[in-house]
């Protein structure tokens, strides 16, 4: 009888647990986006940390399915250049104190082991991204919305926001809003 009970109690985590999309699902997803452009970098924002406690997080879905990252304020950088191909993380660092409000983050150091995706500190990223553009590579921009309806008009999005600053200083540069994908939305 006690074993019964113990399964019982047990079986909703075990489909909870198989349910989950294994890591090598999401290296398969972004290897596949990245399979679709000769060269050039991919960029992929996450979902910005909410103001309040209200509404709830959810992480924006083409992140989401990139990535399978469940942290605010993260971006996905992916460069394919010459056949070869790079993908790093970028988050912010978190203060101790702020650990003890909202809760222990991952930091970019732990990133490679807990997504297979290297980590860097998030204040690096405009850096990084402006060195490679200034290589000639063409953008690639996954939308950062929650739904496709107005992703068109979208100039609020962080994503939208590095194009526009990037285009004033780089006129000639090649944007696409994103490479083909599978992704929701």
């Amino acid at each position: 009888f006690l074993i019964g009970a113990a399964l019982v109690v047990a079986s909703p985590f075990v489909s909870v647990t198989a349910a989950q999309v294994p890591a090598p699902e999401y290296a398969a997803r972004r290897a596949t986006l990245l399979s679709k452009i000769d060269s050039g970098i991919v960029i992929a924002y996450g979902e910005v940390e909410p103001v309040s406690d209200w509404p709830t997080f959810f992480q924006l879905p083409h992140f989401q399915y990139l990535t399978g990252f469940g942290e605010s304020n993260a971006a996905l950088l992916m460069v394919k250049r010459g056949g070869s191909t790079t993908q790093t993380m970028f988050v912010p660092q978190q203060a101790e104190f702020m650990a003890r409000v909202l809760g222990k983050r991952t930091p970019a150091t732990d990133l490679q082991r807990v997504t297979g995706i290297a980590g860097r500190d998030i204040a690096g990223l405009r850096a990084t991204v402006d060195s490679l553009v200034a290589s000639g590579l063409p953008l690639y921009v996954v939308p950062d919305v929650h739904m496709a309806d107005f992703a068109a008009e979208d100039s609020l999005s962080r994503g939208s926001r590095l194009v526009a600053q990037l285009r004033t200083a780089r006129p000639n540069l090649k944007v696409t809003s994103r490479p083909t994908s599978d992704a929701p939305c």
